[in-house]
């Protein structure tokens, strides 16, 4: 931050450098457990925790911290280039909110039933994360056989599935119907 006198207003004005403040909050009370890099959200009081992709509270992604000036204040890019804070990321893949690891990232898309999936940010290099993070999706798999299934908003479809024997069908992966919603 400088301040400058702008000769066109005849004031003195507050200049921020744009690379590090847009999309950043800072000085933020954190957990101690939180960590440089760490994915995290915050809680009803203000204190930001690691979040974790196991249930819809724990998995509402507020950022990733980019520092940390002591052990319980944090400062988290909400989006935008982060610095260079990770180790190894793969600018082949996307990374995603991990469902094992509080705060911490994947490159596997989540694909199980119930699972929950948080796209959090694209590699711009193997140090630096462009953070994108999207609405939260809950996994959901419908097995059925044959009947009606609720389509959404009320409208329901009939199904009839072929349930022969696929035990040596390398191409049938279920026989379900898959079903993705947002949170």
């Amino acid at each position: 931050m400088k301040i400058v006198f702008n000769p066109l207003t005849g004031n003195f004005e507050t200049l921020y450098d744009i690379q590090t403040s847009i999309g950043l909050l800072f000085n933020l009370p954190c957990d101690e457990t939180v960590y440089s890099g760490a994915v995290v959200r915050i809680n009803q009081n203000g204190v930001i925790l690691n979040a974790i992709a196991d249930s819809p509270e724990n998995s509402n992604v507020l950022g990733i911290v980019e520092s940390k000036a002591s052990d319980t204040i944090c400062n988290v890019r909400l989006f935008g280039v982060s610095k260079d804070i990770f180790n190894g990321l793969d600018v082949s893949k996307q990374y995603y909110l991990s469902n094992t690891v509080a705060g911490g990232l994947t490159d596997i898309v989540p694909s199980s039933n119930n699972q929950i999936k948080v796209i959090v940010g694209i590699p711009l290099d193997d140090k630096r994360m462009f953070v994108v993070k999207s609405e939260r999706q809950i996994i959901q798999f419908q097995y059925v056989e044959s009947g009606s299934i609720d389509l959404g908003s009320g409208t329901t479809g009939d199904l009839s599935i072929d349930t022969g024997d696929r035990t040596n069908d390398s191409t049938v992966v279920d026989q379900g119907l898959r079903v993705i919603e947002g949170i």
